[in-house]
Parts: structure tokens; sequence; C-alpha cells
């Protein structure tokens, strides 16, 4: 993996889009993304979310294979009762598939996704939780995706389905690349 690249988002209270908002256009597949993020900037009270909607996914980060609502994946968050949930969160041929990855209370979240060949990737989950002062890792590899095209844009934090953000949340992103 290359060097590590911290990059901030902030999601304004009463917000969907994080800034900066421009696109990341990438031309290309990777060999491998690893990102981690600490649960703790993701949790917030939802309490102030319609009950209706508390289960709705943000979206945490994520690329697209051209347009992101056709060939896309996503790594997608909520929080209920201080845990935060995470899920792959997956378009493909224009149809979406979402894939509960685990939770966690606090601690750091990791992600790997790895090209597999023949347009396959595959992502791993990987929670490190602090718990009586033991690390907990939990590794599961749950979702693949069939790129299509030679171009797509990187997606950045989206907080919603149709809430906006309760709070105002700064996010770190720490992505390695191969």
């Amino acid at each position: 993996m290359k060097d590590i690249k911290a990059r901030k988002y902030r999601i304004g209270k009463g917000r969907h889009y994080s800034r900066p908002w421009w696109p990341r256009i990438h031309f290309g597949i990777y060999k491998a993304i690893a990102i981690d993020v600490y649960v703790d900037d993701l949790v917030y009270d939802e309490g102030k979310i319609p009950m209706e909607d508390i289960q709705d996914i943000n979206k945490l980060w994520g690329f697209s294979s051209g347009f992101h609502h056709k060939n896309s994946l996503r790594i997608g968050w909520y929080c209920e009762e201080g845990e935060v949930f995470f899920y792959a969160y997956l378009y493909k041929d224009g149809c979406r598939y979402v894939k509960r990855l685990g939770s966690a209370r606090t601690g750091i979240a990791g992600f790997y996704l790895v090209y597999r060949g023949g347009g396959n990737y595959t992502l791993t989950s990987v929670m490190k939780e602090t718990f009586n002062k033991e690390e907990v890792r939990v590794d599961q590899t749950y979702v693949q995706m069939n790129t299509k095209w030679g171009w797509g844009y990187m997606l950045k934090p989206y907080f919603g389905g149709n809430n906006t953000a309760p709070r105002d949340f700064e996010i770190t992103i720490y992505e390695r690349r191969e």
C-alpha cells in the first residue's frame, strides 16, 4: 500500500453534502484501497431523526464505475442508541443492494477493497474496538462489484436518505491505495 492520505470532510448541520464538494475523477482500477475512520466521528443523536428514517443509510466513502446510481460501491452507516452500523451500499447495473458489514460503539472501523481480476472487487470490513483493554477484530468479506467503465469518481461523505445532518460532522478518512 502507498502512503496514507488523511482527507477531512465537513458536513454542516442541516446539510446532505460534505465539503470539499468537487469530485475526484479516477481513470482505471486500483489493486487495493484501504480506509480507516474513527467511529466516534460518526455518532449522532438519532432522536433528532424521525423514527421511520432511523435506519436510513448515510454514505461514508466509495467510488463509481461510470455514474454512481448505475455502478458504484460505497460504505454506508447509521447510528442507533450510540452504536454505529456499517453497510456495503452497492449499485450494480442500476439496481441497489445493501449488505450489513458490522457495528461498533468506539474505536476504528477499517475497510479493505481489493481488485480480484475480471472487473471484480471484494470488500472486507475490520472493526477494531477496545473491550476490557483487548482489541476485538472481526474480518468478513461480503460484496463484489463488476466494473464496466474505465472512469468514475470517488464518492465522499453524504448524510441521508432524506434527512439532513442533525449536527456538524467533521470526518477524517485515512486512505491508502495500491
